[in-house]
């Protein structure tokens, strides 16, 4: 499917104007062909890149969104609440339940032990469990 789906490509291409939005984009798989083709050789990797684009759209909307921060503060709160939000997304957390825990602990927990509340290591310390002293 893949080679039919290459030589469809190059076929087209010339019989369509290079200038036009599909010859751009003919162009793009024809430069892109072995990137493209990267996924049959790892099987780990997925055909698709729809997790990176999602990535890339929540910035792009974000970015919109930070120009109304109100204050460099503001903006510095809301990158920091972005990145643990991502954390948790990337550890298998619901960002509610960390942040709602988070919270919760942040008032009494030591300074100098908040590295063990980042989203990778709260696992570890889930709601209803003690962190082991140390």
């Amino acid at each position: 499917m893949v080679d039919g789906f290459f030589e469809w490509a190059r076929a087209l291409s010339q019989i369509i104007r290079p200038e036009s939005a599909l010859g751009d984009a003919l162009r793009y798989a024809r430069n892109q062909e072995s990137e493209l083709r990267l996924f049959l050789e790892h099987g780990e990797l997925p055909m698709h890149n729809n997790l990176s684009e999602l990535m890339l759209r929540q910035t792009a909307v974000g970015r919109k969104n930070w120009l109304f921060a109100r204050s460099e503060d503001g903006a510095h709160a809301a990158a920091a609440l972005y990145t643990l939000i991502g954390s948790c997304s990337l550890q298998g957390i619901d960002p509610w339940l960390y942040l709602r825990d988070l919270l919760h602990r942040l008032q009494d927990y030591p300074a100098n032990r908040v590295g063990e509340l980042t989203p990778k290591n709260w696992r570890a310390f889930r709601p209803g469990h003690t962190p082991p002293a140390s």
